[in-house]
C-alpha cells in the first residue's frame, strides 16, 4: 500500500492505495492539531529470552514483532480523534515535512487555533 499526503493552505490529504483500492481522507487545516511524530517504541527483552545468549529464538522473534509494528509514524489530532499515517518516517523526515506544510499553510500544525490566539496574546 502506498500513501501520498497532499496539503494546500486549507486542506490536508491523505490518498492510500492498495492494489485494488484507494482511500481519500481529506481534514480541514484548521481543526487539526497536536501535530506529531510517533517514535518507535523502547525494545524490551522477551521474559524467556536468555541473559547472554538467546538459545530459543525469544529475543530475535520479539525484535522482528517489533520491527514489524513499531511506530516511526505521523500523527495528528482531529476532531477527538488520532490520525496516523507514513511507516518509517524518521524524526529528521518529520521535521523537514513540518517545515515545508507550514510554508504552505501559514499554520503551526501542532498547536490548534485557539492554543495560538492564547500564545500570541501573552506576547
Amino acid at each position: 500500500m502506498t500513501e501520498k499526503l497532499f496539503v494546500n493552505s486549507n486542506d490536508l490529504s491523505i490518498i492510500k492505495k492498495g492494489i485494488i483500492s484507494k482511500n481519500i481522507a481529506t481534514f480541514k487545516i484548521s481543526k487539526i492539531s497536536n501535530f506529531r511524530h510517533l517514535d518507535k517504541p523502547e525494545l524490551t527483552k522477551h521474559p524467556l529470552a536468555g541473559q547472554t545468549i538467546d538459545y530459543l529464538g525469544f529475543q530475535t522473534e520479539q525484535q522482528v514483532i517489533n520491527e514489524m509494528h513499531g511506530d516511526n509514524r505521523i500523527a495528528f489530532d482531529y476532531e477527538g480523534r488520532t490520525i496516523s499515517f507514513g511507516n518509517n518516517i524518521y524524526t529528521w523526515q518529520f521535521e523537514e515535512l513540518e517545515i515545508l506544510i507550514y510554508d504552505v499553510t501559514k499554520n503551526d500544525l501542532r498547536f490548534n487555533d485557539e492554543t495560538e490566539k492564547k500564545l500570541s496574546s501573552r506576547k
